[in-house]
């Protein structure tokens, strides 16, 4: 959707088709050492920056213009947002992890496997009615955009492991795909 509203969009260009998932990185690394700047955990900043920035299977997943730098920086932003939520609950931390969960698994359905617990881990935090009426609009927001297609969506989940093989049929793959990615 971002690149098809942006001014070329009929451009073949793999530099152009690229450049939303480059400035997503970008945006990601840059949201995560600000907040690692603005409390003085310049070490914890650099390790993070490392983890992402020095591996090529993570840049060549982002880099592919499929939606995973997006996901990288909605991940970042949710993470950012509980944790200041946590430290001075404002409306501002909830909405942030609303909208970066919405755009989140808008761009890939499987987010939403991310985003959820994290709504559920805050919750069990805070244990406040605010808490609940904000990831119940964002699931709400959720459901009505996914609507649509939802029997389309339910039949590729279903499929998806006769399709692409037996790595994504177990729960085991979480663990695979983290050692792979990640570290």
């Amino acid at each position: 959707l971002i690149n098809s509203l942006t001014p070329g969009a009929g451009s073949m260009d793999p530099a152009r088709a690229r450049m939303w998932s480059m400035v997503a990185a970008v945006a990601m690394l840059a949201v995560a050492l600000a907040e690692f700047w603005r409390r003085g955990w310049f070490l914890a900043g650099a390790v993070f920056v490392a983890l992402f920035a020095a591996n090529p299977d993570w840049l060549d997943l982002t880099l592919q213009a499929r939606g995973y730098a997006v996901t990288g920086l909605m991940a970042t932003l949710c993470c950012m947002a509980v944790w200041r939520h946590l430290e001075r609950p404002e409306t501002g931390s909830s909405v942030v992890l609303g909208v970066a969960s919405f755009i989140g698994t808008w761009t890939l359905p499987s987010f939403v496997m991310f985003a959820a617990p994290v709504w559920l881990a805050l919750l069990a935090a805070t244990r406040t009615r605010r808490v609940v009426m904000a990831g119940a609009a964002t699931a709400v927001a959720i459901a009505v955009v996914y609507a649509p297609v939802a029997g389309q969506l339910w039949k590729e989940t279903t499929t998806y492991g006769d399709i692409y093989g037996r790595s994504y049929t177990s729960i085991d793959s979480v663990g695979d795909t983290i050692r792979t990615y990640l570290l």
